[in-house]
């Protein structure tokens, strides 16, 4: 009986060291194992050609896309296509064609449902009292002006309390952030994210730009000028 429990155990710690060894292994690949790309371009008059590659892991992984011809981003493992952009639109378009029906038919009996008035109706217009003349022209209070002055004084006031606050407030908030970015945790934070940020661009660089150029001006005359120019620049930029 303890034998076959000793077995059980030995076949299960084989199991588990070969998982484990799948998965450190898959890790390692991830981090160590680059990510290759490739684009290509051409420039005619008008006509723009665009085409990009990515392979990872010896090409088991693969990403394309080709502009004009296809202008659609594609997965690929191990040549077969396993997600491409296409679908989306695909989907967002029967989304569209299932949603106008029902709004169609919620739509209907909301108009069959209203019925035009037949006969408007029809309300008494009633007359302006007419002033008599006899009462002559009212006189203005005495104090209607200086309620007037006393209103323009308050909204002045106001108005000069409130750019007053606003004018702290930008204060205190430039004095904040000043106080946060000359802080010496602040700096360094700054100094290991550029630290970061510059490592991850160099290691994500491309190592060697291949270009074929053919540049024409359209006249024999200017053409032969641009290389007469690059001729003498030619030494310097090796």
């Amino acid at each position: 009986m303890l034998d076959i429990i000793l077995r059980i155990l030995m076949i299960l710690g084989i199991i588990i060291l070969i998982l484990l060894s799948l998965l450190i292994l898959l890790i390692l690949t991830a981090l160590f194992v680059p990510v290759r790309y490739k684009i290509k371009g051409s420039i005619h008059m008008s006509d723009i050609k665009v085409k990009v590659r990515m392979f990872w892991l010896l090409h088991i992984f693969t990403a394309k896309f080709d502009y004009p011809d296809s202008d659609i981003f594609s997965l690929h493992f191990l040549g077969i296509k396993i997600w491409d952009s296409s679908k989306e639109e695909i989907e967002e378009t029967l989304k569209e064609d299932v949603a106008k029906p029902v709004a169609r038919t919620l739509e209907e009996p909301i108009e069959q449902s209203v019925k035009p008035i037949s006969e408007p109706i029809k309300e008494p217009i009633k007359e302006p009292a007419k002033e008599s003349v006899s009462d002559g022209v009212k006189k203005q209070p005495a104090d209607g002006f200086i309620s007037k002055i006393k209103a323009l004084l308050k909204k002045i006031k106001y108005t000069f309390f409130s750019i007053y606050a606003k004018i702290k407030n930008v204060i205190e908030s430039l004095n904040y952030y000043k106080e946060l970015f000359t802080d010496p945790e602040t700096m360094e934070l700054f100094h290991k994210c550029k630290e970061q940020i510059f490592t991850i661009l160099r290691s994500i660089r491309p190592r060697k730009i291949v270009a074929n150029l053919q540049i024409g001006t359209g006249s024999p005359d200017t053409t032969g000028y641009l290389l007469a120019l690059y001729s003498m620049v030619a030494p310097i930029l090796g």
